[in-house]
């Protein structure tokens, strides 16, 4: 638990024994993915955003309403023979 009360979700390894949470140098829980995320159910991805590109194992999309750009991760296959669904693009 932090300071402000706010908890975020761990692992470790079976047996382990280490309770301390260790975060990259400058990361903050007010900062975080725990405080500012949002979930879109996958019926209203294509009413709320715009396919831009993929890149990679990343795909960008645009939020229609706010312009914001968003990376969401995308399944690569070997051939990376992954297509957007036409209902989303």
């Amino acid at each position: 638990m932090f300071d402000d009360g706010g908890e975020v979700t761990a692992a470790r390894l079976v047996g382990g024994k280490i309770t301390t949470l260790f975060v990259p140098e400058g990361w903050s829980y007010a900062d975080s993915l725990t405080v500012h995320h949002e979930y879109v159910p996958l019926d209203q991805v294509g009413e709320r955003f715009a396919f831009v590109r993929g890149e990679g194992a990343l795909e960008l999309w645009r939020d229609k309403a706010t312009g914001e750009e968003r990376y969401i991760e995308r399944p690569v296959s070997a051939d990376d023979g992954y297509a957007i669904p036409q209902a989303l693009a």
